[in-house]
């Protein structure tokens, strides 16, 4: 039999289980995450550090200051692919 007293509407809160990620910490997820994809992928755009120099760039006009470093740096292109390069003078 019942003790008259009624049954409660909500389950009672598991317990071992933390709660599902919050806002806060969905964005510092996206910031780390987009951190990472830029460190990886555009991090050296400027520099030549890490591409080898193509033999079939020609120099163009364009000259400008590295901000990081403050050297001179000449835009190479290449024609067969369209690819510019970042060489220091």
């Amino acid at each position: 039999m019942s003790s008259g007293c009624p049954r409660p509407l909500t389950q009672p809160a598991r317990k071992g289980k933390g709660p599902p990620l919050g806002v806060v910490q969905w964005v510092i997820v996206a910031v780390v995450v987009v951190g990472v994809v830029f460190a990886l992928f555009g991090w050296d755009r400027y520099r030549s550090s890490r591409k080898v120099a193509s033999k079939s760039s020609q120099p163009t006009s364009e000259v400008f200051t590295d901000p990081s470093t403050g050297k001179p740096m000449r835009v190479w292109y290449n024609p067969a692919t369209g690819e510019r390069e970042y060489r220091p003078e």
